[in-house]
């Protein structure tokens, strides 16, 4: 019907391209396209102007678009969302057409204007907004579509819905079986699902037509008829939820059962894989009866490890035995000489891997104890311990210049405490009389492993260098530092944590007295400091012969 001329009661054409734009519209929402006509009017000669659709600045307003799903569902039942598209039983009188749509008039509305009938979703457009299905008089924002008459108003014409509503027709199901028919009023509540009498029958079940096409609600995908869901979900339908019959516990979906739990059920009947002939049995049963009872199950001989590789039915188990029994002594007689013949290689190799063992052993045990010595050189090279010399070179210097001199630290033994000597020449106290003598704890890297504070006793000697072996002159000078007679709450030999050696130690403030020191040895031309027992070359040399815990 795109572009044919639509004659009013009063005379007036709707033009080619407003036709054209909701025919257009209209068979896009339609499932069964209309049969289009020639025009008969020179509307659609080459020289006319193009058609427009609704949407075009030509018309000046847009139709309200229905979602996709409901211009789905409006196709499926024959209700368009403009006019009534259903399959009537006789064709409805032409002066129940709007002239916008095409279609059968549904919620009639009368214009002020010119008196025509249109679908109330046709004229809304041109109309001020009002609420979905009012029955009040709306005043028009456009003109007229069919007078162009600029200002009119539009009503509902309940007689002409009357006889809308009561035209005949078929369900829009009719081609897959449905023969309901009945009046249009009635074709909405006989496709709504969740009306009480659905089907062409007044006793059929409730849940919409009964032979519209559904999608399956367990979630298989088919898509089947509404009378039939109920059987299919319940009987056919692959993912029904389902418990195991034969073991009645394994719950999940049909298909799953089936070709799935069904292989493994403890309790799933079957036979027995040998064809014995014994019953159906649960597998669980019947794996015991393979195992213990079938005569047609085939069994290794006893004497397989021994060499028989004969393989035989049950039933023909003891005969074997019986008849082959000489077989099987020959078997057993070769076997037994194999495996001493085995051991004896097997011992033989044992032997002969201890002995390489051993030698490997005492070849390791040798460079252990090489290594051993070479460690033991090279920690008494980086950490010595007792007997200790150091010497103080420059003693006029540090006399002089009332300087400390700190001796290399030393550990008291290996593993032990770490120490260290301080010697003031000038003196402590008593400056310029005596020289002191101090020991100090460092941080070592044994402390973890020992015990706290440090008691033991630390003996530190200046040698007579005229008399090294401290038999002539005065010998060598010796004092003895004990610290177990050192109060524990201020000792200086607690543990040092936070720096490498503290400020502070204990010791002799008068070791030896000046006079003494710089004694001369009575050896004329040569200097106090080169002639005394203690003091050679302006070097002084001390010793720590042991240390005692």
């Amino acid at each position: 019907k795109n572009g044919r001329k639509m004659a009013t009661p009063q005379g007036t054409r709707i033009t080619a391209a407003y036709s054209s734009g909701y025919s257009s519209l209209r068979a896009s929402l339609s499932s069964e396209s209309r049969t289009e006509e020639k025009t008969t009017t020179g509307a659609a000669d080459a020289g006319s102007p193009p058609k427009k659709s609704l949407g075009d600045d030509s018309l000046g307003f847009e139709l309200p678009t229905p979602s996709p799903q409901q211009q789905q569902d409006m196709l499926k039942s024959g209700l368009s969302t403009f006019g009534y598209d259903c399959n009537f039983v006789d064709p409805p009188p032409k002066r129940l057409e709007c002239p916008i749509c095409l279609l059968t008039l549904r919620m009639p509305h009368v214009t002020s204007c010119c008196g025509n009938h249109f679908c109330q979703p046709c004229i809304d457009p041109l109309c001020k907004p009002s609420p979905p299905n009012s029955q009040s008089v709306c005043v028009s924002q456009r003109p007229c579509p069919i007078c162009q008459e600029p200002r009119f108003s539009v009503m509902l014409h309940k007689g002409l819905m009357r006889e809308v509503n009561e035209l005949k027709v078929f369900c829009a199901n009719r081609n897959l079986g449905c023969g309901w028919s009945a009046e249009l009023g009635s074709l909405r509540k006989h496709l709504d699902p969740s009306s009480a009498v659905s089907s062409s029958s007044a006793s059929g079940p409730p849940g919409g037509c009964q032979y519209e096409v559904v999608s399956c609600s367990v979630g298989c995908g088919e898509r089947i008829q509404r009378r039939l869901l109920s059987f299919h979900e319940g009987e056919q339908c692959p993912r029904r939820p389902v418990t195991c019959s034969y073991c009645g516990k394994y719950k999940s979906f049909h298909f799953d059962v089936v070709h799935n739990h069904h292989l493994v059920c403890e309790s799933y009947p079957v036979s027995c894989l040998n064809e014995c002939g014994v019953g159906v049995q649960p597998r669980s049963e019947m794996k015991k009866h393979v195992e213990n009872e079938c005569p047609l199950q085939l069994l290794e001989c006893n004497f397989h490890y021994a060499g028989c590789r004969t393989k035989l039915k049950r039933e023909d188990f003891d005969r074997h035995m019986s008849e082959k029994w000489k077989e099987h002594i020959s078997l057993l007689s070769a076997l037994n000489a194999r495996l001493l013949e085995e051991k004896e290689e097997k011992i033989q190799r044992l032997v002969s891997a201890v002995v390489e063992k051993g030698e490997q052993i005492e070849r390791l045990s040798n460079a252990v104890s090489r290594l051993t010595q070479v460690c033991e050189g090279m920690q008494l090279r980086l950490n010595p311990v007792p007997p200790f010399d150091f010497t103080i070179t420059d003693v006029s210097h540090l006399k002089k210049n009332d300087l400390l001199f700190h001796s290399p630290s030393f550990y008291s033994h290996m593993g032990g405490y770490k120490l260290s000597i301080r010697v003031r020449v000038n003196g402590g106290q008593l400056k310029g009389w005596y020289m002191s003598v101090y020991l100090f704890m460092m941080r070592g890297e044994y402390d973890d492993d020992l015990k706290w504070p440090f008691k033991g006793s630390v003996t530190i000697q200046l040698l007579n260098v005229q008399d090294k072996t401290g038999v002539g002159l005065s010998g060598h000078r010796e004092v003895i530092l004990d610290c177990k007679t050192i109060a524990e709450s201020r000792s200086p030999f607690k543990r040092v944590t936070e720096y490498e050696m503290p400020d502070w130690g204990c010791g002799v403030e008068e070791f030896i007295s000046h006079d003494e020191l710089f004694r001369k040895s009575g050896k004329s031309g040569q200097t106090a400091a080169v002639e005394s027992e203690y003091i050679m070359n302006d070097c002084a040399h001390f010793r720590v012969p042991k240390v005692e815990l």
